[in-house]
């Protein structure tokens, strides 16, 4: 009896032992868990934001983030923070664009856009979409291993893509219908803007604005080949003076190109920028937003 008695106060000694050392345990990954919760909303997610935010605003070129950025991420994923940071960086990236878009609303003036104006906001639409693909580009280093633990595995998708998505809601489907319209408005003056920013702005709508496509057929078989639905035969004499139209218009738009002595070297037409072509505009914005 007495060995009995023994033997329960010692599994009893043993049993509050386990008890007290799981307590302690479990105390110490609490405070862990609440330390790194405060080391997340105090230090990296703000550095990580105001890399995002930085790359976001660059507009000369692709910039390599620094190598406490991507610690700062890989901390985050090993921690357990990543499906919080992927939440997170959604959130910045959507502020952002829809700031960035509000802005560019703010500069409009109201009625028919002319000449100057069209230009302007083609040109502003094209500067973002470079941007935005050069931010895509830059940042992309940083989401490997994003990608690679929760984002693919979990929502079958990537963060470039996510973040594409939010451009062509956020920015793309809002501005598209006005952009179209100042298209049809430049094309009418010859070189009035480059013809490569005109090629990459209605490709890139063209992709990532499909409801575009049929009503405005005409004006994106001018930089798309095929881009208007297929022909009936009952369509061909319609066709064929559609193209008839189209080269009498060349011809016009070529006819007072010389009677004006018009020059590209005088400055009316702004180069294309090598650094961001369309190139890599159609492989990171249309590739990927369609």
């Amino acid at each position: 009896m007495r060995i009995g008695q023994k033997a329960m106060k010692s599994v009893v000694r043993l049993t509050n032992g386990y008890q007290q050392t799981f307590k302690e345990h479990l105390h110490s990954v609490e405070k862990f868990c609440s330390d790194f919760s405060d080391l997340y909303a105090k230090d990296y997610y703000p550095k990580i934001r105001n890399t995002i935010l930085e790359h976001l605003e660059i507009d000369t070129m692709c910039v390599i983030p620094s190598q406490e950025t991507k610690f700062c991420f890989r901390q985050c994923i090993q921690h357990g923070y990543g499906e919080k940071l992927a939440s997170n960086l959604v959130q910045t990236v959507s502020h952002h664009l829809t700031s960035k878009s509000q802005l560019i609303f703010d500069q409009l003036s109201s009625g028919n856009p002319g000449l100057e104006s069209a230009c302007h906001h083609v040109q502003q639409f094209y500067n973002n979409l470079k941007n935005f693909g050069r931010f895509i580009q830059s940042v992309s280093p940083l989401f490997v291993d994003l990608n690679s633990a929760l984002v693919k595995p979990k929502l079958h998708t990537t963060m470039e893509e996510k973040l594409l998505d939010l451009f062509k809601v956020l920015f793309v489907e809002i501005h598209a219908p006005l952009v179209i319209e100042c298209i049809g408005v430049v094309r009418k003056t010859p070189f009035a803007l480059s013809p490569s920013i005109l090629f990459d702005v209605a490709s890139a709508i063209y992709s990532m604005k499909p409801d575009l496509r049929i009503s405005n057929g005409d004006l994106f078989s001018f930089y798309i080949p095929n881009a208007r639905q297929p022909l009936m035969v009952q369509d061909l004499e319609q066709e064929k003076e559609h193209i008839r139209q189209m080269q009498q218009s060349i011809k016009q738009d070529f006819a007072k190109l010389n009677s004006s002595d018009q020059k590209r070297s005088n400055g009316a037409v702004q180069l294309e920028d090598k650094e961001c072509s369309h190139t890599m505009l159609s492989s990171l914005l249309m590739g990927l937003g369609t």
